[in-house]
């Protein structure tokens, strides 16, 4: 859902999935969905912290704007960044196209 300073995202994660990429972007639903793949394995917390130093570099934000709101231990994941939401969602899609 995009509100004032903050965007929350449904975001897929395959990890050890080759090189950190994002593969499609569903802007069409509420949250907004996207398809990752991230290099780090699943295990210690080590994909869920290379996906939020991903999305950080991706999308010029502090790692500190991004929270891991679910989905912890799972595949599905829903993901919070406080900035400016239309200048993310723009972002996001210049990275998918």
């Amino acid at each position: 859902m995009a509100t004032r300073g903050k965007l929350r995202l449904n975001v897929k994660v395959i990890p050890q999935g080759g090189n950190n990429k994002i593969e499609s972007f569903d802007g069409s639903v509420e949250p907004i969905s996207l398809k990752l793949r991230i290099k780090a394995p699943p295990e210690d917390g080590k994909a869920n912290l290379e996906l939020q130093s991903f999305l950080a570099k991706c999308l010029g934000v502090h790692k500190q704007n991004i929270s891991l709101v679910a989905g912890h231990k799972s595949r599905n994941k829903t993901i919070e960044i406080s900035d400016d939401s239309k200048e993310l969602i723009a972002k996001i899609k210049n990275l998918v196209d």
